[in-house]
């Protein structure tokens, strides 16, 4: 069942298509930040007139709600993409967004399943391993990019998604399916499109649709939490657990972490490393031990009138020290100032060990409630 939203009011000097815009955005929006093409979705116009907009057609929000699933949508209409709903007799109402022009297509449809809890490992495997084997069982030319698991942002509900390729017509295609799991009920998303341009509608449309999805949840509140030795850490472990081009749920940092990088340099790296371990407090854990440097003895040549000029003419490197200097041939005076010639001395430099130690006494620490 389709309605119509409101218009998004309009007004010609920051119209998306025409002027005042900031990047990617309008200024005429109350949502910063947003594409041109999710406008219609996720924000309002500012204007100051209650006119459609002529120009951009994306202006128009639809809602689509199935009463028999519950499945609902928000959408905008945008040109030459054709919206319409799919009834075959014995079978689940569908829902297709297509651009013929492309063979682009989006994908909504609802199955009856058994009950599948994905929270259990082996449940979900099983549920992988079905979805797997229908696809290839339609698709020869199928091939799995990758593969895991997602969270619907609306109410929870866990789901599986497959990156994949394909083939028709020999032009390669890229599609995105999820199957969300409710109870003995599964609601599927399939979004497919020539390789070249997917991303792009991947990003602004059919994430922008797929992530308006609701429906009839019996999910429950689940809260993660994840411990690491930083925040980049921990956010890339949280983003692990979720799947490919999906909302990450909202972070609350619990933690910042606490921790300190110590170096320290001597003759030798045994020194170096007792003289650094020696400063970190008890209870601390080391989390990385790095050289910086190896000792290294060095010796070099220069030509100066005496010892003093040839030290000063040498200058040293970080965390290197002189050694000794040695006279290796002394110049001669010359006669009255001619033929004057400088002594040549031998310098001997050491490098000495550099090491660091990284450790915290505070592990960083994030949370993440998902439904």
């Amino acid at each position: 069942m389709f309605t119509t939203a409101p218009t998004v009011a309009f007004r010609p000097q920051q119209c998306p298509r025409c002027q005042l815009l900031s990047g990617d955005s309008c200024k005429g929006y109350a949502s910063p930040g947003t594409s041109l093409i999710d406008l219609g979705m996720n924000a309002r116009f500012k204007g100051d007139t209650n006119d459609p907009c002529p120009k951009y057609a994306a202006g128009l929000i639809r809602d689509y709600h199935d009463p028999v699933s519950g499945l609902s949508l928000d959408y905008p209409t945008i040109p030459e993409w054709v919206i319409q709903e799919v009834n075959e007799p014995n079978q689940p109402t569908r829902l297709l967004f297509t651009k013929p022009s492309s063979g682009t297509t989006l994908i909504f449809g609802v199955l009856k399943v058994k009950d599948t809890d994905l929270t259990n490992s082996d449940t979900y495997q099983a549920a992988l391993d079905e979805i797997l084997t229908a696809v290839q069982g339609t698709d020869p030319t199928f091939e799995l990019k990758s593969s895991g698991l997602v969270i619907n942002p609306n109410n929870g509900a866990r789901g599986i998604q497959l990156l994949y390729q394909t083939k028709i017509k020999n032009e390669l295609f890229r599609a995105r399916h999820i199957a969300f799991f409710e109870g003995t009920t599964r609601y599927d998303v399939t979004a497919l499109g020539p390789i070249r341009g997917f991303d792009y509608s991947d990003k602004f449309i059919f994430t922008t649709i797929i992530n308006s999805m609701k429906f009839p949840s019996q999910s429950k509140l689940e809260t993660i939490e994840i411990e690491a030795n930083t925040l980049e850490e921990a956010h890339a472990q949280l983003k692990a657990q979720l799947a490919q081009g999906f909302l990450l749920p909202k972070i609350e940092v619990i933690s910042q972490g606490q921790g300190e990088t110590l170096s320290g340099s001597a003759k030798t790296l045994n020194e170096s490393w007792e003289k650094v371990r020696s400063q970190i407090p008890p209870g601390a854990e080391v989390i990385q031990e790095r050289v910086v440097y190896e000792p290294q003895v060095s010796k070099v040549s220069v030509s100066a009138l005496d010892e003093t000029s040839a030290k000063n003419s040498h200058r040293l490197a970080r965390n290197e020290e002189f050694v000794a200097i040695r006279l290796v041939k002394e110049g001669s005076k010359g006669m009255l100032g001619i033929g004057k010639k400088p002594n040549s001395y031998e310098i001997e430099t050491r490098r000495l060990a550099l090491v660091e130690i990284t450790y915290i006494t505070e592990k960083a620490k994030v949370r993440a409630v998902l439904g």
